[in-house]
């Protein structure tokens, strides 16, 4: 920690969701490619706004829907024919100890039937179909490695499907969902760092300025792990 806070930087995520089999929910991940931000980790498409993004400076809401469908394709050669079927899903700030930071939306859509995923090769270094359930097992067991985000967003989704009877549904539902602003909270000194999530208890003893109480946390998310150990730590 430096005492220095940074802006975090307008950013966009894209949960690419399909269904086989009539009852597996997937979800594309990518593989991190290493010298990327957040290198080796399995994480959904998405990147940083970018200043051709933003058509009309005053719509926000646009800016953000024309840089999921320019990340989508520049990441997985997948062109999303429609923005305004984008789902607002979620958004996650950086926590204010790190120094480069995100604030991040995400989007859920379904993929377009008729494109194949294809990895960008310099930012990405594979592209796999994966059902929530498979991915969270993966990390549980250490075999991949994905940051706390991801993680419960994964759990979100898993959640949402065991509610819903397709996947129409379950995103004609999720278009209506309350989207709060999540910042996860690190704490401790190597090799002891642990990231904590705004729905634990231990979130705002001794906070400081990096630990905004947020109310309504949903149920579902409320029952994940409490704290993750941080990857590397």
């Amino acid at each position: 920690m430096t005492g220095v806070v940074t802006t975090a930087k307008l950013s966009v995520t894209v949960l690419l969701l399909r269904v086989q089999g009539e009852t597996d929910l997937e979800v594309l991940m990518q593989r991190r490619a290493a010298k990327m931000t957040f290198g080796g980790a399995w994480a959904f498409p998405g990147g940083s706004v970018e200043a051709a993004d933003r058509r009309d400076a005053a719509d926000e809401a646009a800016t953000l829907h024309n840089s999921v469908v320019r990340e989508t394709w520049e990441e997985t050669s997948i062109r999303l024919p429609n923005p305004d079927e984008l789902v607002t899903w979620g958004r996650w700030i950086t926590p204010v100890s790190e120094l480069r930071r995100f604030d991040t939306w995400f989007y859920a859509v379904a993929a377009p039937p008729d494109q194949r995923a294809q990895p960008c090769g310099h930012e990405s270094t594979a592209l796999e179909w994966q059902t929530p359930q498979r991915m969270i097992a993966a990390a549980t067991c250490g075999e991949r490695l994905v940051f706390p985000p991801t993680w419960v967003t994964l759990a979100d989704l898993a959640d949402s499907w065991a509610r819903h009877s397709s996947l129409p549904a379950m995103l004609a539902a999720e278009r209506h969902r309350e989207i709060l602003p999540l910042m996860p909270r690190v704490v401790g000194r190597a090799p002891a760092v642990n990231v904590l999530m705004p729905w634990d208890p231990a979130y705002t003893t001794g906070a400081g300025a990096d630990a905004a109480p947020l109310a309504r946390i949903p149920d579902h998310l409320c029952r994940l792990p409490s704290c993750f150990k941080r990857p590397g730590s």
